[in-house]
């Protein structure tokens, strides 16, 4: 796929309230429930995710952390916290299938 992409490809210029994501629940008492997130709402609960979780002193999330996400991304976008780990340059582990001694073994190394 990426061989047969064209390297001058130009992105569109996108409002920054154009969906970015959907997520649908599934229901036991009706049917899916969708919901949407703009570009704009993911950028604002990012910056705001950083500014609670990093600085300076203990146990706050900054660039010398490694982010190894046990929340999956289609669950509230994994709390936002890859996006905030990209933007701070944190090192991050992404483990694939959720398989709990392979969590536990790279949690160990």
């Amino acid at each position: 796929m990426i061989a047969a992409s064209r390297p001058d490809f130009v992105f569109p210029e996108l409002d920054e309230n154009t969906r970015a994501t959907t997520f649908y629940n599934h229901r036991h008492d009706g049917p899916a429930k969708g919901v949407f997130f703009s570009h704009r709402q993911l950028v604002l609960h990012a910056l705001a995710l950083r500014g609670a979780l990093a600085g300076t002193g203990q146990g706050r999330f900054n660039e010398g952390d490694v982010y190894l996400p046990i929340t999956p991304m289609f669950h509230v976008h994994a709390w936002g916290l890859p996006y905030v780990a990209t933007m701070l340059g944190v090192k991050q582990v992404y483990p694939g299938r959720y398989v709990p001694r392979r969590l536990v073994d790279l949690i160990e190394r």
